[in-house]
């Protein structure tokens, strides 16, 4: 190790919470860990070794430059389009650190949701169709390839993440509503827009996790609003917890492995390592449609998804954070002390 014989020294990197006005974008927290979490995934840390604060920004990257550290705990979101993910993995590897999670391509890939479906329907994983928007022109010239996906649809930010830009508004049943939502998302987002046939239906999530192996963690279902299959998981509705996590979900057994099937598929085409978190709907129809898949789900004990499908499966979620600390070293020539 670079650090002691006996004392790991993990870089902890992650974004600072902001406030949303102050980044211009109402919803731009939703996509970052909150400080309650943070202080806790510190404390998991600090019980494995010496701990070292890396939130994002440009005075941490020189901090860690100059800093030895022999591995880090990466949950950096960052800023900036769709880079902005890949920025920390890319860091680190050209630094010679192993670091926790999914390589820079592989997140690079998984944050655009427009390629991911792209990729999802080229690997035979049901996903509805879709239309990508780049700038406000193309509006009025595809009108008729988005309203051949029959209303209603569904209009969110290419690459936003954690309900980032998909607003109670976001579901929509007229072009008129459409030109509205795609043209907020464009100018004050500064993000493209996918535009995609809105399933009504229950809406799951996969677990994956690497202990040795991949393995799928119970299903889950994200009910929302009580269970109606209208509703989807909006920033107010994610911003106040307005949510029941059922885990693992009450599904027939052929519907959570055909759910764990497509997830399986996707997290090794991408080549993600570590964890995902791959999110689905079953529609009226019974076809089970892909939605995104996250690399980097949310990691709170007491609000994600994620956690409570690893406890499901008896893995507590300060051994989540330990199993996701071990598997970084075990690429590297590191050895967890």
């Amino acid at each position: 190790m670079t650090g002691s014989s006996s004392k790991l020294i993990i870089g902890f990197a992650y974004d600072n919470p902001v406030n949303n006005q102050a980044m211009g974008v109402e919803s731009i927290s939703c996509e970052y860990e909150d400080s309650e979490t943070l202080d806790w995934i510190h404390h998991c840390l600090s019980k494995l070794g010496e701990v070292i604060k890396l939130p994002w920004g440009r005075e941490s990257l020189i901090k860690l430059i100059n800093t030895n550290v022999d591995v880090i705990f990466n949950i950096t979101e960052a800023t900036g389009g769709r880079n902005r993910e890949s920025l920390v993995p890319a860091v680190a590897e050209a630094l010679g650190i192993p670091y926790t999670g999914t390589d820079a391509v592989g997140l690079g890939l998984s944050v655009d949701k427009y390629l991911t479906k792209v990729i999802a329907s080229h690997n035979g994983i049901p996903t509805s169709p879709f239309v990508r928007i780049d700038y406000s022109s193309e509006l009025d010239k595809k009108q008729a390839d988005i309203e051949a996906l029959g209303y209603p649809l569904f209009v969110k930010p290419v690459t936003g993440g954690s309900s980032q830009g998909i607003r109670q508004s976001a579901r929509v049943a007229s072009f008129e509503a459409l030109l509205s939502e795609s043209n907020w998302i464009l100018e004050s987002c500064q993000d493209s827009v996918l535009v995609e046939k809105f399933i009504p239906g229950r809406e799951f999530d996969a677990g994956l996790l690497e202990t040795g192996s991949l393995k799928c963690l119970p299903v889950a279902e994200l009910r929302l609003d009580g269970g109606d299959p209208e509703a989807f998981y909006s920033y107010e509705m994610k911003s106040t917890h307005r949510k029941e996590i059922i885990c693992p979900a009450d599904i027939p057994q052929d519907v959570t492995r055909q759910i764990q099937g497509y997830s399986h598929r996707l997290f090794n085409t991408l080549h993600c390592r570590d964890l995902a978190r791959i999110d689905f709907r079953r529609g009226e129809d019974g076809i089970i449609y892909f939605l995104e898949i996250n690399p980097l789900p949310g990691l709170s004990p007491l609000y994600s998804v994620f956690p409570k499908q690893a406890e499901a499966a008896g893995i507590n979620p300060e051994e989540l954070i330990e199993i996701l600390v071990r598997n970084a070293l075990a690429r590297s020539a590191k050895a967890f002390p």
